[in-house]
């Protein structure tokens, strides 16, 4: 399939694709006039940067977690791993904060309430 139908079944912009490619995270291929060329393979390894993409990480470190599991796709605590669990250790601060956030909130909230039945 061409780019515009890879674009079509994954959401992701033509622009988007070109760059997965000029930087390794997506296999390009050429076919006999140049075009680019995908299979359904392709169409998985974009959901999966996508889905990436999605928790914050970056394409730098999407690339550095594809090239580590081609070079030791069996170690059992990988690289890779590694930065995904970094990764979750940052959502979760995030997180936390949010939570924090929303409970002053709530008591700013609560204080204003009263003050309006006050008044």
């Amino acid at each position: 399939m061409r780019i515009g139908r890879l674009s079509e079944l994954t959401g992701a912009s033509v622009r988007s694709l070109r760059y997965y490619g000029e930087t390794g995270l997506l296999e390009v291929r050429r076919g006999p006039g140049g075009h680019r060329l995908y299979d359904s393979a392709d169409v998985a390894q974009v959901h999966l940067i996508q889905a990436l993409l999605s928790v914050g990480l970056s394409t730098r470190e999407i690339g550095e977690i594809k090239q580590h599991c081609k070079k030791m796709p069996h170690q059992k605590e990988s690289q890779a791993t590694a930065m995904l669990r970094k990764q979750r250790d940052i959502v979760d601060s995030c997180i936390h904060k949010l939570v924090g956030a929303r409970s002053r909130l709530d008591s700013f909230i609560t204080e204003a309430e009263a003050r309006d039945r006050v008044s």
